[in-house]
């Protein structure tokens, strides 16, 4: 992927209260950075997102903070207090770019790997949980706050990774009725026989569920985003 693409993959989630950014298809696509914003004092911002596909957060200026966040402004002016995920998306793509300085070979994948791999919670208030591979994750702060130095530093040696390797797996039943109230679940598994799955996935970068929906009863035409709830849990 060419350098002027990786400045295209960074997207802002924030504006809809108590709205959950795994609505939106930038954020689930694989290619997109999702990045979100947290206060400096590490509290989860009133306007802020949640979902798995934020991918980690910067700190930004918010109401009564003492971090001020510099920009330009109209008029020839300075502005000290850019907030929310419009200070925080072009601040990770400023370490991004400064990456790409340290280490023109870095790919779309590299990148990602960098930020998952530096990004840290320890500043964060609000507690992650481990995913299966040992990383701390969290639906509001991805996998932590980016570290420009940390990431600028690890680029500068970094390795490129293998190139992509990818599996479909369809279900036994590929229609389920969900009715009212009630849950299915789906395990899906990774046979071997399947082109060596098992034993030429190393590791595991993204997940993709291509799902379709019907709504039909006498209220289809009533039914609105929000009302079926789907959760992913990572492989183990």
């Amino acid at each position: 992927m060419e350098r002027e693409q990786y400045m295209s993959l960074l997207l802002e989630m924030e504006a809809v209260y108590d709205d959950s950014c795994a609505a939106n298809g930038y954020v689930n696509s694989i290619y997109t950075i999702g990045i979100g914003s947290a206060t400096s004092k590490g509290i989860v911002p009133e306007y802020e997102e949640p979902c798995s596909g934020k991918m980690a957060v910067s700190f930004i200026h918010h109401r009564g903070d003492k971090l001020n966040v510099a920009t330009t402004d109209i008029d020839n002016q300075c502005r000290q207090n850019f907030d929310k995920t419009s200070a925080a998306t072009p601040t990770v793509s400023a370490t991004i770019a400064l990456a790409l300085e340290a280490n023109e070979n870095l790919t779309w994948r590299d990148v990602q790997y960098l930020i998952v791999y530096t990004s840290d919670h320890g500043k964060l208030n609000h507690p992650g949980t481990k995913n299966g591979a040992g990383l701390t994750f969290s639906h509001y702060f991805g996998f932590g706050a980016v570290d420009a130095e940390a990431v600028v530093t690890r680029a500068r040696h970094w390795t490129t990774v293998p190139p992509q390797t990818s599996f479909s797996l369809r279900p036994i039943n590929s229609t389920y009725l969900v009715s009212n109230g009630s849950t299915e679940r789906i395990d899906m598994f990774c046979p071997n026989e399947i082109d060596g799955c098992y034993d030429n996935v190393g590791l595991l970068e993204h997940v993709v569920v291509r799902v379709s929906l019907w709504f039909e009863g006498d209220n289809a035409a009533d039914a609105q985003r929000g009302q079926i709830m789907m959760n992913l849990t990572s492989p183990r």
